[in-house]
């Protein structure tokens, strides 16, 4: 038998060196080779499909896969399952994960979100894990302090009164710090720059100011004692004793020793002598062998 050519439509070739036609045989590197009618070409790489992971078939070949990765080094290999496809083996920036495709599995780089009771949360490389509570900047930093990437409320102390915080007007600005929003005991006024609880003040006119729990306002005149005679304390004020006096000058001064009380300076009247009481007694004078004048 001696062919002079072959039915190449059906997979055969002419061997010349026998004159016979041949079945063509197809290699496929990584998948299937052709055979039959599907083989075109001897000793030709011709594929059906492919039977490695990270291949693909293309112009009857098994091309490797390509994959590209956005933020971070792209897969190769068996792991590359997507020509072409976003398939990362690793993120190369802070601030991104590893997120697997819920259906095919091939993982991306996404960026961590964070977030943050009381706060700004981070982002970016700051954003150093997803999902967890890392703060920049805190709502309120008069009583919030960042500490450790996370808001932290300030506990101050008042030995004398109510400490600083949130729920107070006067905010705890320094963690530990000793600040007051109010002074809870008597003879204390809270000084606004230091927050510190201190001691009141007192002034008194013509007497001894009041002092510890008796000095109730800082700066006002409030009174313990009156220094001078002539002056009682009502209601914390040292005042002027005011006397009356009937057929005389009142007294004042010193000399008035109780207030509203008859005291005389003076008797102005005729007739009238101060007694050892200093009240304005009529004269009375006795006559022998008359009647005596009086007045």
């Amino acid at each position: 038998q001696v062919c002079k050519s072959c039915n190449a439509a059906d997979g055969f070739h002419l061997d010349a060196s026998v004159q016979l036609c041949k079945q063509n045989v197809c290699y496929c590197d990584g998948g299937v080779a052709a055979t039959g009618a599907a083989c075109t070409t001897h000793n030709t790489q011709i594929c059906t499909r492919c039977i490695d992971d990270g291949y693909r078939l293309e112009d009857k070949k098994c091309m490797k896969n390509v994959c590209n990765c956005e933020n971070g080094e792209a897969e190769t290999g068996a792991l590359c399952i997507i020509d072409g496809g976003n398939i990362c083996s690793k993120c190369d920036y802070d601030g991104y994960r590893i997120v697997p495709h819920p259906l095919s599995g091939a993982n991306s780089c996404a960026q961590n979100i964070c977030k943050c009771d009381d706060g700004d949360p981070a982002t970016g490389p700051e954003c150093t894990t997803h999902d967890a509570n890392i703060c920049t900047r805190c709502d309120d930093p008069a009583n919030f302090r960042l500490e450790g990437g996370h808001c932290k409320q300030n506990n101050c102390t008042c030995t004398s009164g109510t400490p600083a915080g949130p729920t107070q007007l006067i905010p705890c600005s320094r963690h530990n710090g000793h600040i007051c929003a109010s002074c809870d005991h008597d003879g204390l006024t809270l000084d606004f720059r230091t927050g510190h609880c201190i001691q009141n003040v007192c002034r008194c006119d013509n007497g001894f100011a009041a002092t510890g729990p008796d000095c109730r306002v800082n700066g006002s005149n409030t009174c313990d004692s009156c220094e001078h005679e002539g002056y009682r304390l009502e209601h914390g004020n040292c005042l002027e004793n005011v006397c009356a006096c009937l057929n005389g000058k009142s007294a004042t001064g010193a000399n008035c020793t109780a207030n509203g009380g008859d005291i005389c300076q003076t008797c102005e009247n005729a007739g009238y002598t101060m007694d050892a009481d200093k009240k304005c007694v009529q004269n009375i004078c006795i006559c022998d062998n008359g009647d005596a004048r009086w007045g």
